[in-house]
């Protein structure tokens, strides 16, 4: 068995030696190198927890948000160079939610407020946001259909 000593408290007998048993600790060992090792391996043949899967792109459009003085929220098509929806917050308020964020983030980044953002369809019907300024990604999909559909009819 190991042992390990510890000062002991005022008051207490001189003899307050802790005995672990030695299997437990060999044990608690061995996972921790196994979960290492698994951690190494999963890095070096490439499977991370973040892989989405590799698919065409259906459709694809760069968009910039204006927020309006009665709390509306225009999109604009920046290839065509019009407004293609307005979109109100009690309907969309994921869509909201989801630009305050954004917004949030390139605030601190201090970064073009003005630069568009990409929406990307796939053909397995998952859907991307993404922001070059800052990097970000959002897999609209991972959100639930729901979310997907508020994100759909941009592409209308």
């Amino acid at each position: 068995m190991a042992e390990i000593f510890v000062e002991p408290e005022p008051g207490t007998p001189a003899d307050s030696t802790i005995h672990v048993p030695r299997g437990p600790l060999i044990g608690a060992a061995l996972l921790v190198a196994l979960v290492f090792g698994v951690a190494i391996q999963a890095r070096i043949s490439g499977h991370t927890a973040s892989q989405e899967p590799v698919t065409a792109v259906a459709l694809q459009r760069e968009v910039r948000f204006d927020m309006q003085g009665d709390g509306t929220l225009s999109v604009y098509d920046v290839g065509q160079g019009r407004e293609i929806t307005r979109l109100s917050s009690d309907k969309n308020g994921f869509i909201f939610g989801m630009l305050r964020g954004i917004k949030q983030k390139r605030d601190v980044a201090h970064t073009d407020s003005t630069t568009p953002f990409r929406i990307t369809k796939w053909q397995d019907g998952r859907m991307t946001l993404d922001d070059p300024t800052t990097g970000m990604h959002i897999a609209v999909s991972s959100f639930g259909p729901t979310q997907v559909q508020s994100f759909s009819q941009l592409f209308q």
